[in-house]
């Protein structure tokens, strides 16, 4: 019998070029691919497992076709209870399957494995998944990572969040705890010099007052390098007139300058026609810093130029002396607090502070302190700030003098304070306003029933009370409608913007900082009686009115 079997042949020979290109493709894949039957009779085997098996798993395809429990037996104990669970659920909905879990060679070795495959049904009830097996061990052990330094970076901006709110607590304390006495000192000598002294007497009291300033101006100078590194700095950039806080900074200094015979040149910064974009309190504590230094260090009869120029789109404001200089080495020292450089050895007063203090600032601001120096020669600072337009309307505050009289009305103002001798000074100052009757509580509580009583006019109050907070003081005659529309002045030594802030969120109109400035104080106050005097005499119109 012959037959012609040229048809099967090319048939069987199409199928063994099939399987020859599926094996090769198979053979290039990362992974162990496999077709996994589950029978009808509960047990399961492997139908297909290519050689990715001999990588992954250290077994021969052949072995695991002969045992499917040399490969399920590596499955790590704690996570074959998830593996069982999840072949179950594919079984049964025929979803497809995919599971991460770690598997144990004989070796001991462990390896994260990621299966993923699809299920389907045969006619006889077996379940069939055709699917692949991949080693994600480097990639789980790079997530472990990155999610250790995750942890790692959580917990150290926790930590640094823990150090921030300690930082601030220890600035609020020392505020307080370094102005409260400075607030007498000052207060008292700038009584004193309001009063008829004698020349010797007058002195005295002058030297008091530049003493207790010179003591605020060191302790606001640490404070203000802390709340620089702790973040806490305000900065708060507007336009700035160069030549106004020019003139105004150099007249400040220009009294030292002469007591030395030192000439300070400004005709540059005289004819500055530039507006710079910048915080005006800031940089006016810069430019003071960068003069009074340019005088202190200089020699008798010297020279101090300061000059303001264009520089592309920025202005450049530069301090230069005539001084001793300073050399390269000590140069790279600049900016250290409390090193002053070999100048402690000079007899020069200072602190080392104000250098640190003004290069802070001048970052905080978006520039830099620069300096160029020449032993013998002197020295030059400056700082670029961003040029800005003129502002169309400029706003100058009015200072209230000490003897102006605003109105002659009865008015009852509450001053909540514990420490005698602010309340003193306080009591001395309002001493000036004979149509003013002080009331005085040493404790929160006290304070509160006092304002419930007398309904004050205003209410002076100090933030550092002996039994409840003045935050708290402020919570509840806001909250009481009895004394909810009471203006509140803080008075207090906590000069931290964190603190200013929250008072001003609670409710206070005002917060004035010890030590007093008398003159602010005053205007505070006369301004918040003009506006007491101004709201009785709409009330008695509107009476009158509904009289006739």
């Amino acid at each position: 019998v012959q037959r012609d079997v040229t048809e099967r042949r090319q048939i069987e020979n199409a199928l063994r070029e099939s399987e020859a290109r599926f094996g090769r493709i198979v053979a290039n894949v990362p992974g162990m691919v496999y077709q996994f039957v589950a029978k009808t009779d509960g047990t399961f085997q492997f139908s297909y497992v290519n050689e990715g098996s001999r990588e992954i798993f250290g077994l021969e395809p052949e072995e695991i076709l002969g045992d499917a429990y040399l490969l399920t037996g590596q499955i790590h104990p704690d996570d074959a209870e998830s593996f069982s669970e999840s072949v179950m659920r594919s079984a049964q909905t025929l979803e497809a399957w995919e599971w991460d879990g770690r598997f144990v060679s004989p070796q001991g070795v462990m390896k994260w494995i990621r299966g993923t495959s699809r299920p389907k049904r045969e006619p006889n009830g077996e379940v069939v998944w055709d699917g692949i097996l991949f080693d994600i061990t480097q990639s789980k052990q790079s997530v472990d990572v990155l999610q250790h330094a995750k942890d790692d970076a959580e917990a150290a901006r926790e930590e640094a969040e823990r150090a921030n709110l300690a930082k601030s607590e220890f600035l609020s304390r020392m505020s307080h705890e370094l102005r409260t006495p400075l607030n007498a000192i000052l207060g008292f000598g700038q009584l004193l010099e309001m009063a008829e002294l004698s020349e010797d007497d007058a002195q005295s009291a002058d030297q008091i007052v530049r003493a207790g300033r010179h003591l605020l101006d060191l302790i606001n100078e640490v404070l203000d390098i802390a709340r620089i590194e702790s973040g806490h700095l305000a900065i708060s950039p507007e336009a700035v007139d160069a030549r106004e806080i020019a003139l105004e900074t150099v007249s400040l200094v220009r009294p030292l300058a002469a007591a030395r015979g030192i000439e300070i040149r400004d005709d540059s910064a005289r004819n500055a026609a530039w507006h710079v974009l910048s915080d005006r309190q800031r940089l006016k504590q810069i430019l003071l810093n960068l003069l009074s230094n340019a005088v202190k260090y200089n020699r008798e009869g010297g020279l101090v130029t300061f000059e303001i120029h264009p520089v592309g789109d920025k202005v450049r404001l530069c301090v230069r002396d005539s001084g001793m200089g300073i050399s390269p080495q000590l140069l790279r020292r600049l900016g250290t607090p409390f090193d002053r450089l070999g100048a402690e050895t000079t007899g020069i007063e200072g602190t080392g502070v104000g250098l640190a203090v003004s290069q802070r600032l001048a970052s905080a601001m978006g520039s830099r302190l620069e300096v160029e120096s020449e032993v013998g020669v002197g020295s030059a600072f400056w700082l670029d700030l961003p040029r800005t337009a003129d502002p169309d309307a400029q706003f100058e505050a009015a200072i209230a003098t000490t003897d102006e009289a605003v109105v002659s009305t009865q008015m009852v103002v509450l001053y909540i304070e514990d420490n005698p001798s602010n309340l003193h000074l306080v009591q001395r100052l309002l001493a000036r306003r004979p149509e003013i009757r002080l009331l005085s509580a040493m404790h929160g509580d006290e304070g509160c029933e006092l304002a419930l009583i007398h309904s004050p006019d205003l209410i002076l109050l100090d933030m550092h009370l002996p039994d409840i907070s003045g935050l708290d003081v402020l919570a509840r005659l806001k909250q009481n409608p009895r004394t909810a529309a009471v203006p509140i002045v803080v008075l207090s030594a906590d000069a931290t913007p964190r603190q200013i802030q929250r008072a001003l969120d609670a409710g206070a109109q005002s917060y004035l900082s010890k030590p007093l400035e008398v003159r602010e104080f005053f205007a505070c106050l006369d301004q918040t009686m003009t506006q007491k005097t101004t709201e009785k005499t709409i009330e008695k119109d509107a009476l009158i009115g509904v009289a006739s």
